[in-house]
């Protein structure tokens, strides 16, 4: 039972601000956002409540705008990819270098979503 529905409503509502208006849905592997569990668990062990996370595909502090909605797994994927690249979360001083590590980071991005694309095209071209 919740003890303070209007409480949860403004949760879910900065939830879904967070996911900064995407319709909640990887964009790899279309899973959708489910809420996995309840509010009170979620706080207390301090763990996410949807399985939708948005990523940051440079990193937040070099481009806060470029990001995507992605699901719990892609997105560990995608972190774990930048940190095998080398690429930090700090936004490096030198332009040179910082454009460096944003285009390393975006391939690594879209080495990922490239399959998703290919299966995308697959399917519209069997209902051809």
């Amino acid at each position: 039972m919740d003890s303070d529905p209007n409480r949860t409503a403004l949760r879910e509502a900065k939830r879904i601000q967070n996911l900064d208006g995407c319709n909640g849905v990887c964009v790899i592997c279309g899973e959708r956002s489910l809420v996995t569990v309840t509010a009170e668990f979620a706080e207390e062990h301090g763990i996410p409540r949807s399985l939708i996370e948005i990523h940051h595909a440079v990193c937040r502090r070099r481009d806060p705008d470029l990001h995507v909605p992605l699901c719990l797994t892609h997105h560990w994927m995608a972190t774990v990819g930048l940190l095998r690249e080398n690429i930090g979360t700090q936004c490096e001083r030198n332009k040179v270098e910082r454009i460096a590590h944003c285009l390393i980071a975006l391939s690594n991005f879209l080495e990922m979503l490239a399959p998703a694309i290919r299966r995308w095209a697959a399917k519209l071209k069997e209902t051809l």
